[in-house]
């Protein structure tokens, strides 16, 4: 029993009842208790309770109260009290109380729908009730929800109805019993059935996804979740739950994934509120099947109204009932089916139409539901084209090939093919166009094709249509048409793509317009029997097939006969007539005049003329014509010209320049104008005609400026006489006379190193009168020499002569005191040394100063004289900023004279430290080559750096000059410091090879002996020894450079070139 307390207050006898719960009541006593011998008892009923009815209590142990419980519940009891003492047995007070009944049991609740409701309980299993009373609470917000009190409820089941669909509600459940509730009530929770899901359709789907959208229930009433399930259960969740979004709620949707594609699905969707679910919702939905495989046309059976489609079965597991094939161009034609099992391919062969295009579609179906389409376009055969026909353009010689398209056939262009018919291999080409005509411009000519057309739709052909065409062959090409003497000998070649059965030629005689042909097989003939000197029009056509090609046309005349007896019959000096007879039985037109000379093989020709004489003028002297005379016919020569040969005279030497010395006489003449092969010059003593002289000079045709030729050996001061005269294919020009005088000599006597001794040619005594001679120096502290007029000894000298200067020497005739112009020249003789002391021989070198502008001719001329084969030079050409040494040779290739003396540079070949070339020295006919050693980088002051690049210098020297050239020309600037040390070093070199001695102050002193100051320095003299020693070291080659001594007391050697010491 569910207990509850209550209190009764019993007023009557002063004593009062608390009820402390349904089983328990409690008598409160108010007057003092504890008294001895006073006892309580109580009495009740029904007689269940404690204590027992009719208990006796003392009213020491009752204290204030009396504690009755275990009373029944929902019962009506009465209580009686007595009072006893020893005295008295009185009943102080009576009451009746009802107790507090116990609440129903067994509480259940049935949910009929999302309205209704039907609770069920039981009674009290203990007491008495008279009715029931209900409490409903709902449990969740509802808009106007209020509990529900339901009183006097007399059954043991009540049906609640409009309660919200999905609503959670908490029943109560009370007893009443005489007005009273029991103090406690028995509850329980149950939720309405939620309202059922709105209709829902599949939003999506693909072969293995469904995807389902439903709408809320209406109205919604209350619910949390939707539950989505589908049957089969392939999917990969075959149950979803799904939240509701939103309030109002909108749709909601589920997707089912990983499906059998083309399967039948069930699909429910149900609301939930707590454990409630509504009714479903379901509907039947399938996926999309897979599609068909790959889709195929068997191409030999297409034609023009009619194709066979294939295709393959889906390439993965799917369920479908059936194919769907249809044509996707034509809408108004029924598809057509082909269950699963059945054959995949299918005919098509109604209301097609040739040449059209059509895209078939093939699908898988399950149910209603189709795959996804699987197209391949097929284009049907279009009919033939008509009325194909060909034409020959006979101006171009084109092939145009026309034709019409059937009506009924769709095409959208054309195929025109053609090849040779007589040929496996020949000519064949395919051309596609869009026109219904077309010019074939690239067949070959001369050739039998044949041409097909076909109608072209999507690269599907039609049946071909043909039509045989014959190609005009290509013109001939004369090749060669060469003239003979009565006719024509003429070849020909076909254009290499051309064919051709045989030949026409026509010939016709421009004169008499005679005509004549002839039929052949090969490429060349000749025609015969023509008239000399006529013209003839060539025509050459090629055959084939029977038509023939343009002609080839050349206008060629036969060969003229030839002029008859040639004659010249007037000659000038550059100009002759030629004449001639005219041929007999011959055409000619005019007649050519041409010559040629014997030094220029070219032809040059003279304007033509029509009479039989012409002159050749303006002939060049000295030269051999040839003159030519020929007929000619329409431009055309005999091939038999006449000719004959004339010389013209050559002219003669003019504008004679002699250069005159004591011995020689070179003549210069520029060159006559005309052609001379060669010059025959003679020359004898004025005074002894008989004596005469003879020298040729060749002249070379191809050069340019003046003749020379050196007569040399005369005596001096003599009177000579010169005739020339110009020479050309054996004819000779008119004499040219000089008459010229050499100079008298002056000639040096050098036997002595202080002294010259002069001799002398005298003048002839009537060429001049005179008294004496007067000789001069050009150092004033010498008196000048005078010899008389008739002195036979002609010798004159000068002593007490410094060695090594150079000196000046003049010469005067003189008459009663008067003198003549003088004649001066420097005596290069004194500077020259002959060193008595070189390895090889005692005349090995021949030492001498720098030359000069206006010595270098003297240079050479001593260059000549001494047969001298190599030339040493030791010094720049400007040292210090001055000019120390003149450049004395030529600066390129071209022949420089130095008086008379020819010098050409041959080679050259530089190296770091020096150069060396050979040079081309002629004198006259006479010709030498001479070695030139130039040390290019002995400094300003001191010497080489290192020395014994000098030694380097030495060697190279010695490997180009052998022993046996000697004298050897060495020169620095005075001669003297740096010459001197050279030939010191070059004897030192070649005498350690052979001795084991070597005097280096031994030959320095010989040296200076012969010419002061030869080796001039200290620093000279100790690079003799450093380059001794690195000679004997053997690092000549590749030693450091040594310390270089220095005494600044003396100079180097410019200081002698200077003042002469």
């Amino acid at each position: 029993m569910t207990g509850f307390y209550c209190v009764l207050l019993i007023v009557t006898c002063c004593a009062f009842v608390k009820i402390v719960s349904a089983a328990e009541l409690v008598i409160h006593i108010p007057w003092s208790l504890g008294q001895e011998g006073v006892v309580y008892r109580l009495d009740y009923y029904p007689p269940f309770g404690h204590p027992a009815p009719n208990t006796t209590i003392a009213s020491k142990n009752i204290r204030d109260v009396i504690k009755f419980s275990h009373a029944l519940p929902g019962t009506k009891y009465d209580f009686w009290l007595y009072y006893s003492n020893a005295t008295h047995n009185t009943l102080t007070w009576t009451a009746n109380f009802t107790t507090v009944p116990d609440p129903p049991s067994g509480l259940s609740v049935y949910v009929r729908s999302g309205k209704q409701a039907v609770i069920s309980w039981s009674p009290p299993a203990n007491g008495s009730y008279t009715s029931f009373k209900l409490k409903i609470n709902p449990l969740v917000h509802i808009p106007d929800g209020k509990a529900i009190t339901i009183e006097n409820v007399e059954n043991t089941q009540y049906t609640l109805k409009d309660l919200v669909p999905g609503a959670t509600y908490q029943v109560q459940a009370f007893t009443v019993f005489e007005n009273k509730e029991s103090a406690a009530y028995t509850s329980r929770n149950f939720t309405t059935k939620p309202n059922t899901p709105g209709k829902f359709i599949v939003w999506f789907r693909n072969e293995t996804t469904l995807l389902v959208l439903w709408q809320p229930p209406y109205p919604a009433a209350i619910y949390t979740h939707y539950k989505v399930s589908i049957d089969p259960p392939d999917a990969n969740d075959f149950i979803l739950y799904v939240e509701k979004e939103g309030e109002p709620p909108g749709p909601a949707q589920a997707a089912f994934k990983g499906l059998v594609p083309g399967r039948a699905y069930n699909i429910s969707v149900q609301t939930m509120s707590e454990d409630e679910i509504s009714t479903p919702t379901t509907a039947q939905y399938r996926t999309v099947p897979l599609k068909p495989g790959k889709i195929t046309f068997d191409k030999d059976k297409i034609t023009t109204n009619s194709f066979v489609v294939h295709w393959e079965p889906p390439s993965g597991k799917s369920e479908f009932d059936k194919y769907h094939i249809s044509l996707g161009t034509i809408r108004k034609l029924p598809p057509y089916h082909r269950l699963r099992d059945e054959p995949t391919f299918w005919e098509f062969k109604d209301n097609l139409e040739p040449g059209k295009t059509y895209s078939v579609v093939v699908k898988t179906v399950s149910g209603k539901v189709t795959s996804w389409p699987v197209t391949a376009d097929v284009t049907l055969e279009p009919l033939p084209v008509g009325q194909l026909q060909s034409m020959l353009d006979d101006k171009t010689g084109t092939i145009s090939i026309s034709w019409k398209p059937n009506p009924e056939s769709t095409q959208d262009s054309f195929l025109v093919s053609y090849h040779e018919v007589e040929s496996t291999i020949g000519d064949s080409n395919t051309v596609m166009t869009n026109q219904t005509k077309i010019e074939l411009e690239a067949l070959f000519p001369g050739r039998n094709y044949s041409v097909t057309v076909q109608a072209v739709s999507k690269e599907m052909k039609s049946k071909e249509e043909s039509i045989y065409v014959v190609t005009r062959p290509s013109a001939p090409i004369i090749e060669d048409l060469k003239p003979m003497v009565d006719g024509l000998n003429i070849s020909w070649k076909s254009d290499v793509n051309s064919k051709q059965d045989k030949y026409e030629i026509v010939w016709i005689r421009n004169d008499t317009n005679d005509r004549d042909y002839m039929t052949i097989y090969n490429n060349k003939i000749i025609l015969s029997n023509l008239y000399p000197g006529a013209g003839y029009l060539v025509k050459i056509y090629a055959i084939s097939h029977e038509l023939k090609s343009e002609p080839h046309e050349y206008f060629q005349p036969v060969f003229p006969k030839p002029p008859r007896n040639m004659t010249i019959e007037k000659t000038t000096t550059n100009s002759v007539i030629v004449q001639w007879q005219a041929p007999l039985d011959s055409l000619i037109t005019e007649y050519s005049i041409r010559y040629k000379t014997g030094s220029d093989n070219q032809w040059v020709r003279l304007p033509a003329v029509q009479n039989t004489e012409a002159e050749v003028t303006d002939m060049t002297p000295g030269e051999r014509y040839t003159i030519q005379v020929n007929t000619v016919s329409y431009g055309l020569e005999s091939n038999e010209p006449q000719q004959l040969n004339h010389t013209v005279r050559p002219n003669p030497v003019s504008n004679i320049a002699p250069l005159v010395d004591s011995n020689n006489v070179t003549l210069e003449w520029p060159r006559p104008e005309g052609r001379v092969e060669t010059y025959i010059v003679r020359w004898w003593e004025a005074t002894t005609p008989s004596q005469v002289n003879k020298s040729t000079v060749s002249q070379n045709q191809n050069g340019t400026g003046l003749v020379r030729l050196l007569v040399g050996d005369l005596m001096p001061g003599e009177e000579y006489v010169f005739d020339i005269q110009a020479i050309s294919n054996d004819l000779e020009s008119d004499v040219t006379v000089l008459r010229t005088r050499t100079k008298s000599l002056v000639v040096n006597n050098h036997q002595s190193t202080d002294s010259i001794s002069l001799r002398y040619t005298p003048t002839p005594q009537t060429s001049s009168k005179f008294d004496l001679y007067r000789f001069s120096l050009s150092e004033t502290n010498i008196p000048d020499q005078e010899k008389a007029a008739n002195d036979s000894e002609r010798l004159v000298t000068f002593t007490g002569l410094i060695p090594g200067r150079l000196y000046n020497i003049t010469v005067w005739t003189v008459s009663q005191g008067v003198t003549s112009q003088p004649l001066q020249r420097q005596d290069r003789l004194c500077q020259i040394i002959v060193e008595p002391h070189g390895f090889n021989s005692p005349r090995e070198f021949l030492v001498t100063q720098g030359p000069l502008h206006s010595t270098r001719d003297d240079f050479w001329r001593m260059v000549w004289e001494s047969n001298s084969r190599a030339a040493i030079m030791l010094a720049g050409c400007v040292e210090k900023g001055r000019e120390k040494c003149d450049h004395y040779w030529p600066y390129d290739t071209m022949p420089v004279y130095y008086g008379d003396i020819s010098v050409q540079i041959l080679n050259e070949t530089r190296y770091p430290d020096w150069n060396i070339s050979e040079f081309m020295v002629c004198r006259g006919d006479q010709q030498r080559v001479v070695r030139h050693f130039h040390f290019s980088t002995w400094p300003d002051f001191g010497v080489p750096s290192p020395p014994h690049t000098l030694v380097r210098f030495v060697r190279a020297f010695r490997e180009r000059v052998p022993p046996d050239q000697r004298p050897i020309v060495v020169h620095c600037s005075a001669g003297v410091g740096r010459s001197g040390t050279f030939i010191c070093l070059d004897r030192i070199v070649q005498q350690i090879q052979t001795s084991d001695y070597v005097d280096i102050f031994g030959i320095v002193y010989a040296m200076r002996k012969e010419r002061v100051w030869m080796v001039q320095t200290e620093q000279q003299y100790i690079c003799i020894h450093q380059c001794l020693l690195a000679v004997l070291e053997g690092k000549e080659m590749t030693g450091p450079p040594r310390e270089i001594h220095e005494n600044q007391g003396f100079e180097d050697d410019e200081g002698i070139a200077e003042s002469g010491m």
